[in-house]
């Protein structure tokens, strides 16, 4: 698998090859910069007590390719005198010693290089869809999450608000409601299965007090990130149940990404995966909302000040509709 765009200032790349610092470090070269910062992140062969025989990562390419091509495209813009960058990820097996990803960053000076490759780097491990299994040589594996997120992500500017657009279309164009205007249930009886994808995303502010009660793990009810993240996928798979007219379906896979956003907010990522004939966009939706309203929950003693926002679809894949991708 090798996927890959390039411009005059950027190379993003997604592979299932060996990657090379040699090449992503001589493309970067450029004879008006004067500094040129390669790093290189390998697999190390140990994980607590266990021996990691390797790394299997998988991501969703389309948007990854997307969300890389534009932290590049923002470091570009944000530090001065940066000429070039790279951000290359393998995918599938890596084994330990072997890079898993390389960035690359050339610029007139050094501290903007060295500056702009940590803050791709962090932008990297909390909003690209890429999730990794730890393979170990007992046999068992562990899906990991980038926890080195909540400390390296600095204060950047909040997710962009979604723009609601109000839908102004007849009764008989919405497919909940019958050309009467009472509701229905959708008939997917006649519809193909088909491997569907949704990624959606959402915000809560807690307050400083709270944050930093989450990061110290001093919230009395436990540690809010793991529950409220294991109460988003429960109600994913419980989503028709909670939305009155959505169908009970399969759900093959979900996973929720928690980026502690300093100095007072938590970013909310959720992804679901289905083979089913209807799609998974509410399943992802549900799971942010939850996971949102869980940390609301488990931190309500310390403050009652918490704001959740900014819920909106991603990207979704499969169907008659297509991609849609959250410009």
């Amino acid at each position: 698998m090798y996927k890959s765009e390039q411009t005059q200032t950027y190379w993003v790349a997604l592979t299932s090859r060996e990657l090379s610092n040699q090449d992503t470090y001589n493309w970067c070269l450029d004879e008006t910069c004067g500094a040129v910062v390669v790093f290189s992140g390998t697999t190390r062969n140990h994980c607590d007590e266990h021996i990691v025989i390797n790394l299997d990562f998988e991501a969703y390419d389309v948007m990854a390719i997307s969300q890389m091509k534009n932290i590049c495209q923002k470091a570009i813009n944000q530090f001065k005198g940066l000429k070039k960058t790279v951000l290359h990820h393998r995918i599938g097996i890596v084994k330990p010693c072997e890079s898993s990803v390389i960035c690359v960053v050339s610029a007139e000076h050094r501290k903007e290089a060295y500056e702009a490759s940590q803050w791709m780097m962090c932008e990297l491990k909390a909003m690209i869809p890429i999730w990794k299994k730890e393979n170990y040589l007992s046999g068992n594996n562990t899906w990991k999450e980038n926890t080195e997120q909540y400390l390296l992500k600095e204060n950047q500017n909040q997710i962009k608000k979604f723009n609601t657009m109000l839908l102004r279309r007849w009764f008989s164009i919405l497919s909940h409601v019958d050309i009467n205007g009472k509701v229905q249930m959708v008939d997917i009886c006649n519809k193909r299965h088909a491997k569907r994808v949704a990624i959606a995303q959402g915000s809560i502010y807690v307050g400083k007090e709270v944050f930093d009660c989450i990061v110290d793990n001093e919230i009395k009810k436990g540690d809010v990130l793991s529950i409220a993240k294991i109460a988003g996928i429960m109600s994913a798979k419980k989503c028709h149940e909670i939305i009155p007219l959505c169908h009970p379906i399969n759900i093959k896979y979900v996973d929720i990404k928690l980026e502690m956003i300093k100095p007072d907010s938590i970013n909310i990522m959720a992804i679901a995966k289905v083979d089913e004939a209807t799609g998974v966009e509410m399943e992802a939706l549900t799971a942010v909302s939850v996971t949102a309203l869980t940390i609301y929950d488990m931190c309500k003693a310390v403050s009652k000040e918490m704001v959740i926002k900014d819920i909106q679809l991603l990207f979704k894949e499969g169907g008659k509709s297509g991609i849609y991708e959250k410009q």
